[in-house]
């Protein structure tokens, strides 16, 4: 179980989580001697859900790195802590741990998007590859190769890559 917290730096403010803000907080203050705790929720069981909530709520403020520009103190702690309690979990039944598992599931998903992104473009990277090579086997054939010197050209070619 963690934390929802928020910290101010500079007139902006940090919306994360930890298992323990207040040592967060000092390894924070490391680079930044101004940045303050200001807001720590009770411990909850989906707090990177109700994170990843809180940060979509504030995304017209968003300024990078769990950071948001935002005016009103005393209402954004008020929409926060409300947030929290009215979202968080502190008591795990059944269903909610289907829910934490399914929010760890999308957490993963999130995770490696970009890699199967990836794999995917070089799956279809690899098609038109194939697509190529069959059509310059074919140009070859037309030329009079045979099947025989063409598998050996691709035995071939394949030493070198």
């Amino acid at each position: 179980m963690k934390s929802v917290y928020l910290m101010r730096s500079n007139g902006a403010y940090k919306i994360g989580v930890s298992k323990n803000p207040q040592k967060r907080l000092r390894n924070l203050r490391i680079g930044n001697c101004c940045i303050e705790l200001i807001y720590e929720s009770q411990k909850i069981y989906n707090a990177y859900s109700v994170e990843r909530e809180l940060h979509r709520k504030f995304s017209s403020y968003y300024l990078g790195h769990e950071w948001f520009a935002i005016e009103d103190e005393a209402k954004l702690i008020d929409d926060v802590k409300n947030f929290v309690n009215k979202h968080g979990v502190l008591n795990q039944t059944s269903s909610q741990k289907t829910e934490t598992n399914a929010d760890a599931d999308e957490l993963i998903k999130w995770i490696f998007e970009p890699t199967r992104r990836k794999i995917e473009q070089i799956g279809k990277e690899i098609e038109e590859i194939n697509k190529e090579n069959e059509f310059l086997a074919n140009q070859l054939m037309e030329l009079g190769w045979t099947q025989e010197e063409i598998d050996y050209l691709k035995k071939v070619a394949e030493n070198f890559v």
